[in-house]
């Protein structure tokens, strides 16, 4: 029995210093639009050109996009009445480990595994190892 989970996958978190950004003059609806648009995008509008339509969004050039730390944390996003405040000043870098995504069932975020039955085992019936795993497992966690 094996499962494709894995927790061990390097990632950045960024913690904000919401103090420093309020004494910045800063807006954290501001800071986190600066941080969509550089890595992900930002939705604009959508307009229609001789019939085709198009989608406008924003977004960082494909060499700056979401790929650096150091080219994060120089980004600048307004603050107030013409001051500009770098991201690096209020954006803390963490390197965490996670999982690379989730999957989810329903609601519930979930873990595909695969198991084989037994040979000896008669057909129809679940694999041995899963009459097993629902007691080594947490309250926490179930299975279907």
């Amino acid at each position: 029995m094996f499962a494709n989970y894995d927790d061990r996958t390097p990632q950045i978190e960024y913690e904000v210093d919401r103090e420093k950004v309020k004494s910045l003059g800063v807006s954290l609806s501001d800071l986190f639009f600066t941080l969509q648009t550089f890595m992900g995008g930002y939705y604009v509008n959508d307009f229609n050109l001789f019939r085709p339509d198009f989608q406008g969004a924003g977004a960082s050039r494909g060499e700056m996009h979401g790929q650096n730390r150091k080219t994060l944390t120089a980004t600048t996003c307004a603050a107030s009445m013409a001051t500009w405040c770098r991201s690096g000043q209020v954006l803390k870098p963490v390197t965490i480990n996670g999982p690379e995504f989730f999957e989810r069932y329903n609601i519930y975020r979930a873990a595909q595994s695969t198991g084989f039955p037994h040979p000896v085992s008669a057909p129809g019936r679940p694999p041995r190892p899963w009459k097993r795993w629902p007691g080594r497992c947490p309250m926490a966690i179930g299975y279907e």
